[in-house]
C-alpha cells in the first residue's frame, strides 16, 4: 500500500488553483480506504498489542506493555481432598493474576468436574479473589445417599467491579461434610478485564 501525498489547498491562494485540490485529496483518501485496506496489504499478525494505545488496550482487556489483563489456566489431573474447610489441592489452582484498569469490569469463568464418594455430601470448588472466598462456586451433591460418585461439570460466568490494580484469582476445594472424599478434575479458570 502506497502512502498518499495529497497536495493540500493553500489558504489565501487564488480559488481557481486551490479549489481543484480539494476533490483530488478526497479522491486519494477514498481510494485508500475503499479497498486499499485489506488482507493484501495488512498481513495477519502484523498489528500487535504494542501497536495499540495503552488506553485502548485497557478498554479491550488486551495484555500489553507487561500488564496482564486476561488469562486462562487449567489443571486437568484429578486430585482429591477430604477437607471440610477450603484448601489447595496437591497441584494448586488454577490461579491467575491480572491487572484491573480504572473503572474496570472483571469477567470470570470457572469450570470443574467434581465427584464425591460419600453418598450425601457434595464437593465444592470456590473462586478466591486475593485470598478471600467469593460466592462463585461450582458444587456437586450426590443424587441420593446410595450414590457412590456423581460427576458434575459446572461452568459459571460472573462479572464484578474491582478496584484498579493487581488481583489474584484462584480455585480452592472442599467437601461439604465428612467423612467423604471429593475428586476434582479438568479445573479451568478464565479471567478477563474490560475498562470503561
Amino acid at each position: 500500500m502506497a502512502l498518499i501525498n495529497p497536495s493540500l489547498p493553500i489558504v489565501g491562494a487564488p480559488d481557481s488553483t486551490e479549489e481543484a485540490k480539494i476533490p483530488t485529496c478526497l479522491s486519494q483518501i477514498l481510494a485508500l480506504v475503499n479497498g486499499g485496506l485489506d488482507s493484501t496489504n495488512i498481513a495477519d499478525g502484523s498489528i500487535q498489542a504494542v501497536d495499540i494505545a495503552a488506553a485502548l488496550a485497557d478498554m479491550l482487556g488486551i495484555t500489553a506493555g507487561g500488564i496482564t489483563r486476561r488469562g486462562f489456566a487449567q489443571v486437568a489431573t484429578p486430585e482429591t481432598t477430604a477437607s471440610v474447610p477450603r484448601v489447595d489441592l496437591a497441584t494448586v489452582g488454577p490461579s491467575l493474576t491480572v491487572t484491573v484498569p480504572t473503572n474496570g469490569l472483571v469477567i470470570v469463568g470457572v469450570q470443574c468436574d467434581l465427584s464425591n464418594n460419600g453418598g450425601g455430601p457434595g464437593s465444592v470448588a470456590t473462586l478466591m479473589v486475593d485470598g478471600a472466598a467469593t460466592s462463585l462456586v461450582v458444587s456437586s451433591a450426590s443424587a441420593s445417599p446410595t450414590t457412590s460418585a456423581q460427576i458434575v461439570s459446572g461452568l459459571i460466568v460472573a462479572g464484578a467491579f474491582l478496584a484498579a490494580g493487581s488481583h489474584t484469582f484462584k480455585l480452592q476445594y472442599n467437601v461439604s461434610a465428612g467423612p467423604s472424599t471429593g475428586t476434582f478434575a479438568n479445573r479451568k479458570l478464565w479471567v478477563d478485564t474490560v475498562g470503561f
